[in-house]
């Protein structure tokens, strides 16, 4: 929806030749349509919520949906004292965050390839969409191995791991890089990250049960936005090139999996759904229930 420059010289000075000056004004253009129709979806998004948004569905999905939950305060506080969610939370915002800063500038990253703003773009968005698209059969899988999640993340973390691997050791050299690998890897890198954002979120509500599913999943992603954040305030750093970037993100995937093999999972929500006739004492389900 933007457009590229005409070309990659500083247009930062105070006399630009006309050509420059055009692509300058066109650009502000651009990105002025850009936030306009963002701003008309959201806004068409907000009416839509004001004029029917219902407060709860008519009858609870599960036992657990019908019981009462933590204010956001005490659930906070009680978060506060539940070390393995933070543990499989930081799991999710490291790898998450970073992926998200990542992508974000994959443009800078494969121009000293040759690839063009507009090609980033659409390998960018052709990511975007399978990552999201496998949500959906990720979360139907899951269904199935309900008290497995945490191994599915792991595989789909080692996958991308991998993946990652291939498309550094192909950006450093070690490997042909082509257009073909471009698109592979950046799709599989973003089905395998991606499809792991639902169980992370998903198992941390299980873990964080009595505390409410927003206070939980507020925290994960206020966690992952700060991972991102310092991620592109680094490029911020004089002469810090680009090949940090992929090397950055092979790490934040891989120390995922030993954190999330060190993690002690705990199913409290599931607990509670699975025993209904139980008190509701998921707080001693993490010395009871190891996963």
């Amino acid at each position: 929806m933007v457009a590229s420059p005409s070309n990659s010289s500083n247009t930062t000075s105070v006399s630009l030749p006309l050509h420059q000056t055009h692509d300058i004004t066109a650009i502000k253009s651009d990105i002025m349509v850009y936030m306009y129709a963002w701003f008309a979806w959201s806004l068409l998004i907000f009416v839509l919520v004001l004029l029917y948004f219902p407060a709860r569905p008519p009858r609870p999905p599960s036992i657990s949906a019908s019981r009462s939950r933590m204010s956001y305060l005490a659930g906070f506080r009680t978060l506060l004292g539940l070390p393995q969610f933070w543990l499989v939370g930081m799991a999710y915002a490291v790898s998450g965050g970073v992926y998200i800063g990542w992508g974000s500038v994959l443009d800078i990253n494969v121009s000293g390839h040759g690839i063009s703003q507009r090609t980033a773009g659409f390998v960018g968005c052709a990511a975007s969409l399978a990552g999201n698209a496998i949500g959906v059969p990720i979360g139907v899988f899951a269904d199935f191995f309900k008290r497995h999640m945490k191994m599915c993340i792991i595989l789909l973390f080692s996958g991308a791991a991998v993946f990652t691997l291939i498309f550094t050791l192909a950006y450093v050299g070690c490997m042909e890089f082509s257009m073909e690998l471009l698109y592979g890897t950046n799709i599989l890198i973003s089905i395998c990250v991606m499809g792991g954002v639902p169980l992370f979120f998903e198992l941390c509500c299980e873990m964080a049960y009595p505390v409410s599913e927003g206070m939980a999943t507020m925290v994960l992603t206020l966690m992952n936005n700060i991972v991102g954040l310092v991620f592109l305030f680094l490029l911020m750093i004089p002469d810090i090139g680009d090949a940090w970037m992929n090397w950055t993100l092979l790490g934040s995937i891989v120390v995922c999996v030993p954190m999330m093999l060190l993690s002690k999972v705990q199913y409290a929500r599931l607990h509670v759904d699975s025993n209904p006739d139980t008190e509701d004492s998921s707080r001693n389900l993490y010395s009871s229930h190891p996963s």
